[in-house]
């Protein structure tokens, strides 16, 4: 079993497409989106959450259209929640299940599509995964939606924070640690003092705390390697274990 990670789709999948046409991806792999994936972007909100509409559900049948031509059968993929889409459990039709010991949530027709839960940690072939999806979104007042619970609240911070004094084999997360911003991606269109950074200052806690072999994330919009345990990812595409070793959508 291989697990590969990417970044940001905003329902664009061609980035995914692309690759999965030039690697060996099995059945039994894993693919790990970093947050703003799309899927649950375009809903309608009602008196308590959302419902899909129907570009919603068209871009998630598109998705697993795409993937289905591409390899000949629907691959799992690990969805991590980012600031431009509602969070799973909020959203009508998605059943919480149990999946490599932690809780995702799941829409029985798009089965394949999972949408990990905050704090939760996974064990994938024997290595843990720790989740934790969000971030702010600087652009909200330009926006058609807006999602007030974009970052991760106290709550959430908490059941993370639990894990700081454990080995985590491999983090999940939309943003980076504030040490980690990469400074030269920011937008100019914004005033960044305004900026809240309230969930990278935690993720520079649990960062600063946590012992970990490897940590992914995305929201830059751009491929770094910030060192030899840091990855930010875009339409890149790497291998979990092997990170030396990055293939570029072209």
């Amino acid at each position: 079993m291989t697990v590969y990670v990417m970044g940001d789709m905003h329902g664009d999948f061609d980035p995914i497409f692309t690759v999965l046409s030039y690697i060996e991806f099995k059945k039994e792999d894993i693919l790990c989106l970093l947050g703003d994936s799309g899927l649950n972007y375009d809903v309608h909100p009602k008196e308590k959450g959302y419902i899909d509409t129907n570009k919603s559900l068209y871009i998630k049948h598109s998705l697993n259209d795409g993937l289905y031509r591409c390899l000949g059968f629907l691959p799992t993929l690990l969805i991590v929640h980012g600031n431009h889409e509602a969070r799973a459990n909020t959203v009508a039709g998605y059943e919480k299940k149990i999946w490599n010991e932690g809780i995702v949530y799941v829409q029985m027709e798009y089965s394949n599509l999972l949408f990990a839960k905050d704090g939760e940690i996974y064990t994938i072939d024997d290595h843990t995964f720790l989740v934790c999806g969000g971030a702010y979104s600087v652009d909200k007042e330009q926006r058609i939606r807006w999602f007030r619970d974009e970052q991760p609240d106290l709550q959430i911070q908490k059941q993370v924070l639990k894990h700081i004094h454990s080995h985590i084999d491999y983090v999940l997360t939309h943003t980076v640690p504030l040490k980690y911003v990469p400074t030269e991606r920011l937008l100019n269109a914004f005033d960044q003092k305004k900026v809240d950074q309230s969930t990278e200052i935690f993720l520079d806690k649990l960062e600063s705390n946590l012992d970990y072999t490897h940590w992914y994330a995305g929201h830059f919009h751009c491929d770094k390697k910030v060192n030899d345990k840091f990855d930010i990812l875009y339409h890149s595409i790497e291998r979990v274990g092997d990170e030396d070793e990055i293939s570029f959508s072209k």
